[in-house]
């Protein structure tokens, strides 16, 4: 495993807003949280396509972390993207996509994350 670089002190994560393009649940609102390194910081209200959520949230990280888009489910919950945000991976206000596949349109987009990096 390579040595992560430290860049000279902590980072801060900001992620303002969070849009839900198509569901990810067949039947009924998707109820969407994010995590950070495994760890929940956020849980949003349920949503439908097309939907824009203002998580709001500031938090600070040290090294590189992973941003994961998570779908709540009664069984195991759906893993809808994730992204590496860190200063090797860019500074400033950035955009994510996640997509899905769906049979006869191929691969479409499910979630837009917002976000931002900076030191």
């Amino acid at each position: 495993m390579p040595a992560q670089a430290h860049h000279g002190g902590a980072h801060y994560l900001d992620v303002p807003t969070l849009t839900c393009w198509t569901q990810n649940d067949p039947s009924g609102a998707d109820e969407p949280y994010l995590k950070l390194n495994g760890s929940r910081i956020w849980t949003g209200p349920d949503c439908t396509p097309i939907t824009t959520m203002y998580p709001g949230i500031t938090t600070t990280f040290w090294n590189q972390v992973y941003l994961d888009i998570m779908e709540d489910d009664f069984g195991n919950d759906d893993f809808c993207g994730s992204v590496l945000v860190g200063p090797q991976s860019g500074w400033g206000q950035q955009t994510y996509y996640s997509y899905k596949f769906v049979s006869g349109l191929g691969y479409i987009i499910n979630y837009q994350m917002e976000y931002t990096v900076y030191q």
